[in-house]
């Protein structure tokens, strides 16, 4: 689900491989059913993978 949010693939890689890597997909995934815009779920994404 992380796809829907971000294209490239350093990204993508670096967003999974962290010590959240492995939930990413599902948190990506949950911000999309609550309805969250793209904008807002792409920077809490970014900042939960830190």
């Amino acid at each position: 689900m992380l796809d829907f949010y971000f294209s490239y693939r350093g990204v993508l890689k670096r967003l999974r491989s962290g010590a959240l890597g492995g939930e990413m997909d599902r948190f990506a995934e949950h911000f999309f059913t609550l309805g969250y815009k793209r904008a807002s779920a792409k920077i809490y994404l970014s900042r939960i993978a830190l």
